[in-house]
């Protein structure tokens, strides 16, 4: 067999010696009727979006890193609670690393473990920026004071229990 169309058939008209295929363009897909808002236990707005309300920059803190750092963990002088900024994105302003941002898979005791790793690895005293993250759970919304804005919905059941 030979592979000549790949894509979405409207209609087909065969014949003796042919076959007439009607194609769809992959516009067409824009036609499905979607709800606008998805019932998901989880937040639909964006971080720091307007939807959500909260300022990155008024949630951002500097840093300086600590001894012992790696390319994929860096200790801190920062004292929020664990967990505080996972999720969040860490970028240095100084440095070796200067211009570098990462994602922060997680944060305990001070220090950032990174879900991708630097170029290369930061020095002590090494300044950074780093702003928390969301989960988009209520909880979290809660933690940020911002449960008023949560675009979620926490309470649905799973598809495994309806019947």
């Amino acid at each position: 067999s030979v592979w000549f169309f790949e894509g979405a058939v409207a209609g087909v008209d065969p014949a003796s010696t042919r076959v007439k295929l009607t194609v769809k363009s992959e516009l067409e897909r824009l036609n499905a009727q979607m709800p606008r808002y998805l019932y998901q236990p989880g937040c639909g707005h964006a971080f720091c979006s307007a939807g959500c309300g909260l300022s990155r920059s008024a949630l951002q803190v500097t840093g300086t890193t600590g001894s012992g750092a790696s390319s994929t963990s860096v200790p801190s002088n920062r004292a929020e609670a664990d967990g505080y900024f996972t999720l969040g994105v860490l970028a240095f302003t100084s440095g070796v690393c200067a211009g570098a941002r990462r994602a922060v898979k997680a944060y305990a005791s001070g220090r950032f473990e990174l879900a991708l790793p630097l170029p290369a690895v930061p020095a002590q005293g090494d300044a950074f920026t780093v702003y928390p993250g969301c989960a988009r759970t209520l909880d979290a919304c809660k933690a940020l004071g911002n449960a008023n804005r949560f675009r979620g919905y926490p309470f649905v059941p799973p598809p495994e229990t309806a019947r």
